[in-house]
């Protein structure tokens, strides 16, 4: 409804439960990412039923894809990067959370890599910063926890990369990585002052 203009921002955050107090919504996880992940199928079908549904075998699958890509990239075995895939996608651990949509829905990876940054081209570069940054906006819109949880590793692993790569010092890399870092606090900021708001209403 948010999305058709029929419910504003402020009253996408009160739902339908707790009533009549507001910022319900943000008294758990509001799965922002995970609606646009099967908007389109709820618009052909209308069936909330089968989103669900559909949603829940994907972070099997998807989960399995996104890491053999990482996998793929920090190591060139395809090989090793599929079998990464189907430990990571179908690990026995990851049972535990199956009523947690959010946590199983992690990234799916979120396309975990595009590509590593290539010193001997921007374009494929540019590129993998462009499919990271989507992928770690919709990592924040989908689940709050990992907002805190994945921000101190993933700026570990950039600076692993960095040093790899020997772009440590590149002037031109620290900008566009601000640049990315600047534009996921911008998009994901709104979905945090929510949070913000019902921590200090509910204590």
């Amino acid at each position: 409804q948010l999305l058709t203009g029929a419910v504003s921002w402020s009253e996408f955050w009160n739902a339908n439960i707790f009533h009549p107090e507001p910022l319900t919504l943000a008294l758990s996880e509001n799965l922002f990412g995970q609606t646009l992940q099967i908007l389109p199928i709820y618009w052909l079908t209308g069936n909330i039923i089968l989103c669900y549904n559909l949603l829940f075998i994907s972070t099997f699958v998807l989960s399995a894809f996104g890491t053999y890509l990482l996998a793929r990239d920090l190591t060139g075995d395809p090989r090793a990067a599929f079998v990464a895939g189907l430990v990571y996608g179908f690990l026995p651990y990851r049972i535990a959370s199956i009523p947690h949509l959010h946590r199983r829905d992690l990234a799916e990876a979120r396309v975990a890599s595009g590509g590593g940054p290539d010193p001997g081209s921007r374009s494929p570069a540019l590129r993998a910063l462009a499919v990271g940054t989507g992928a770690l906006i919709l990592q924040n819109w989908s689940c709050v926890y990992y907002v805190l949880f994945f921000a101190p590793f993933l700026l570990l692993f950039v600076l692993h990369r960095m040093s790899t790569l020997g772009t440590l010092r590149t002037v031109r890399t620290w900008g566009w990585l601000i640049a990315g870092a600047v534009s996921t606090l911008v998009l994901t900021l709104p979905f945090l002052l929510p949070y913000r708001q019902a921590q200090e209403q509910f204590g």
